[in-house]
Formats: structure tokens, sequence, C-alpha cells
């Protein structure tokens, strides 16, 4: 079975490689996310063979080959025409955001202290998005940021500064994609946007920050809370982290007992729910009433709740290979229009909010981070900044 699965893997990379390269004629959006899902699906095979992990149903694979092909195909009809290039209005506008940037950054760090002095410092280490609202909402907002100092024009050590302050405040939620999502997203902007290649080192470089953002977040609570540092204890929590998305679908494919609701309105939570504290007439969906309830047994004597981008979906089609088709194309085709519409209307901050959205596409093996209203405010703030800006640019840059 590890070999079939194997061999699923090796073909499905030239065929999607073929697809794009000889119909669309074009390298989508959705190219990378493909190839790392299926690096870590091999990882998972070497997981396998060493460390004892239940084998994989080879139908979670075809699900997400399916999927990621029905996502490339979405990308069709929408061309990507800009390139961005030095602006000079931008270098003064970015002179104004230090300060803001710093209020938010030293707010939120005061916020993090006030938290954890009154919880008795590092008892409750490990936040959820719900709890993370309640304690410091800008911790969201932040991870906006990220990208944005980085690709600033302010000078070297201004922005040291900002993006360490920063990782600051997004380590201390401890919550490993909060992290990650920020990491990622600098270099997807570089890959999707800027249209540069990376190079090894560079792609060593991400997949060392990713396990090192995951080993801090278990590494610190352990300190605080226990003596029981052991490499063992690291490597099945990482392999636990990293493969509970596809553990989960997996088991949930194998075993019929397995049951798992998710409604299909849940994937659209943050628009339902802000329909609803508009209207009214609707109640609200908390998603966490789900995942927690939903927990499977994912064959390595560990329970998950999450069930990958696709197996998410799935779910919450009924199963339905119809409907889940139609939810994946729309899932692509409204990605991509945001995408294409960010960088070919010269949107520079909504374009950083659209790379951070295509960052939960490369987390994909995981989650479905699309029920989380973060990502909608950060559209907002993205929004909201090209809006200033361009206000600034015809209204007082251009009128000295």
């Amino acid at each position: 079975m590890i070999l079939f699965n194997l061999l699923i893997v090796f073909l499905s990379f030239p065929l999607m490689w073929i697809f794009e390269k000889f119909i669309l004629k074009k390298r989508s959006i959705f190219f990378y996310p493909f190839t790392l899902i299926l690096l870590v699906i091999v990882l998972h095979a070497f997981f396998e063979l060493f460390f004892d992990y239940s084998i994989l149903n080879y139908r979670v694979i075809l699900l997400i080959v399916y999927g990621f092909f029905l996502l490339s195909f979405s990308t069709i009809l929408i061309p990507y025409r800009y390139k961005p290039s030095y602006n000079h209005h931008r270098v003064n506008f970015e002179k104004i955001l230090i300060l803001p940037i710093f209020f938010i950054i030293f707010t939120s760090i005061y916020l993090f202290y006030l938290f954890l002095i009154q919880n008795g410092g590092f008892d409750l280490i490990e936040l959820n998005n719900e709890e993370i609202s309640s304690v410091n909402n800008l911790v969201f907002f932040q991870i906006f940021l990220t990208p944005i100092i980085f690709y600033s024009y302010l000078k070297k050590n201004t922005k040291f500064l900002l993006l360490l302050l920063n990782f600051l405040c997004l380590f201390l939620t401890f919550v490993k994609g909060v992290v990650i999502i920020s990491v990622l997203s600098i270099f997807i902007y570089y890959l999707e946007i800027l249209k540069l290649k990376i190079k090894f080192k560079y792609l060593f470089f991400i997949a060392l920050s990713g396990f090192f953002v995951f080993i801090c977040s278990y590494l610190i609570p352990i300190y605080f809370l226990s003596s029981d540092l052991d490499i063992i204890y690291f490597i099945n929590k990482f392999g636990l982290y990293l493969f509970a998305g596809l553990d989960g679908l997996s088991a949930i494919l194998s075993n019929p007992a397995e049951h798992v609701f998710l409604p299909t309105e849940i994937l659209f939570t943050p628009l339902i729910n802000f329909t609803a504290n508009l209207t009214g007439y609707i109640d609200n969906i908390r998603v966490l009433d789900f995942v927690s309830t939903n927990l499977v047994n994912n064959g390595n004597h560990n329970k998950v709740n999450v069930f990958t981008f696709f197996g998410t979906i799935f779910i919450a089609s009924g199963k339905s290979i119809s409907l889940y088709s139609v939810l994946i194309i729309l899932f692509g085709l409204l990605t991509n229009l945001f995408y294409a519409l960010s960088i070919n209307l010269r949107l520079y901050y909504t374009s950083i909010s659209s790379i951070i959205w295509l960052t939960c596409f490369y987390l994909s093996f995981f989650e479905f981070y699309f029920w989380h209203s973060f990502l909608y405010y950060i559209i907002l703030f993205g929004l909201g900044l090209d809006f200033i800006f361009y206000f600034f640019k015809f209204f007082i840059y251009e009128k000295k």
C-alpha cells in the first residue's frame, strides 16, 4: 500500500505539470501548494516505514489530487498582468505608518503581559483562535503586518526592530499556525508577486523556520511546566501535527464507524456570522462547537479534529463528489479572482492580503483555515490601507 500511495504521488506531479504547461499554458497559483502537499504525503510514507505510523488510505491522496486539479482549472480564465516596481509615494506613506505599527505592537505586547500575569504565567500557554480574540485581537492584524514590514522601504535597522517585536507578539500566542502563516506569506509574496526563483538554501531556511516554530511552541511550555525533554516526544508531536489532517481524513475514509458531521454552511462561517450580527435574522455559527466534538482516532493512538482543506469540504458536502467539486471550484475562483484583481489593479496592501489568503492553501494538508474570521479581517485591512494610500497619493503628495 505504501508503494501504491507513492506511485500515485509520483504520477500526479508530472500530470499536473503537463496540465498547466500545455492546457492552462501558465503556472497556476496552486501549483506550489500542490507540490508541498505531495512532499508531506511522501514524508508520511517515511514515518509509516520507520516510526510505525498507520498507512494512509489511498483515497485521501486521490481526493486531494483531484481537488488540486479543480483548483488549477479554476484559474484558466483570469490573467495576471502586473509586476511591482519601485514606488516613491509608498516610501513616504510607510514613514507615516511607523508610529501606528509601533503602537499596535507595543499595545499587543502589553495585552499579552496582562494576560500572563492574570493567569499565572505559562499555565495557559497555547490558545485557540477564540481565546486569542478575547485576549488580543491585534495579533491577527500583526499576521498582516509581517510581510508589510518585511517588504517595506524602511531603513534596515527600523525594519529589523519592527519584525523582531512583531514576531515576539506572534510567538506569545504559542499557536503554530499564526507564526507559520506569517513567515510563509513573506516567501510566497517573493515567489508569486515578485516572480523570483527561490534557491534551495531559501527553501531549506523555510523548512527550518517551520520546524523551529514548532519546537519552540512545545519547548517553552515544557521547560516551564516539566523537566521532561525527550527527542522522541518532539518527533511524535511533530508527526502528530504535521499529519493530523491527512490521518484524520484517512480514518474517516477507512472506517465508516468514524462519524463526523459538518454542515455545508460552516465553510462560510465568517460571512454567515457577519450577516447574523448585521440582521439578527439568523443564528451565529460557532466553529468550535463542531471542531471540539468531531474527534476521530487517527490510527496512531491519538485523536484529531482536523481533516485537511479538502477533507473538510468533502465532509461538509455530505461526501457528495459533485457538491465537493462545485465547492472546490468556487473556492478556487474566489481565490484567483481576489488575487488577480489585487495585483492587476495595483492594490499593494490588498495583494498582501491575497497572499496571506493563498498561504492557507499551502497549509491545506492540515486544516480548512477559511472558516476563521481573521482572514476576512485581513482583507478589510488591506483594502483600508490601499484606500488611505491612494488618498495620500492623489490629494497630498501629488498636490505638493
